[in-house]
């Protein structure tokens, strides 16, 4: 499947669906920040960029040189 081809609201339930990986720790990884939720409820966690696209940051690694977020468009147009 394809984001674009969910119906409105489907992405936010495929990804609310998600659990995070809670296995062993490889010997050569070092701990990390993570967040407990991808999708916060709570706008304040949101990174505004402009006045309709913001990010939500996931993890900083700073050991390792790496980041993930999540970016998120309001309104019509594209990226």
């Amino acid at each position: 499947w394809t984001l674009g081809s969910m119906a409105p609201g489907a992405v936010t339930t495929a990804f609310a669906a998600l659990d995070a990986y809670s296995g062993p720790q490889a010997f050569h990884t070092s701990p990390e920040i993570f967040q407990e939720s991808i999708l916060p409820q709570d706008d304040r966690l949101w990174v505004p960029q402009t006045d309709t696209v913001s990010f939500y940051p996931l993890c900083l690694a700073t050991s390792q040189g790496y980041y993930a977020n999540v970016l998120r468009v309001k309104g019509g147009g594209g990226l």
